[in-house]
């Protein structure tokens, strides 16, 4: 993962715990799948965004969330070594795992300066 692009995706991930421990789950997840989408084409950044997003699942006691997670934890490090990764997927658990939306514009750029 290139430098400038661990970097905002750390800065999201801790951004996330700190809304998680404030009590803004809305946030938390917000700032995760940021995070997730940045990480998507590295293979350790990507499991590592999953494994944020479980720790989140598991902190506000979702079933759901917890059970996806897993799944994609197995699944995102191959995913992303292909390339067999869908654009902007957020990563959570209720997202099928090949939905695609648009990648928002700052982290277009993010994803362009570091290429």
């Amino acid at each position: 993962m290139p430098p400038a692009v661990r970097a905002v995706c750390r800065d999201e991930i801790n951004s996330g715990r700190a809304a998680a421990h404030a009590g803004d789950v809305a946030a938390a997840w917000s700032h995760l799948e940021r995070a997730h989408v940045l990480a998507q084409p590295f293979p350790v950044g990507h499991i590592g965004s999953h494994i944020a997003q479980l720790r989140l699942g598991w902190g506000t006691r979702d079933r759901t969330e917890v059970a996806g997670q897993v799944v994609r934890i197995v699944v995102a490090g191959p995913a992303s070594v292909v390339g067999r990764i869908p654009v902007d997927n957020d990563g959570r658990a209720r997202t099928p795992l090949r939905a695609t939306a648009p990648v928002p514009a700052d982290l277009v750029a993010i994803l362009k300066g570091a290429s």
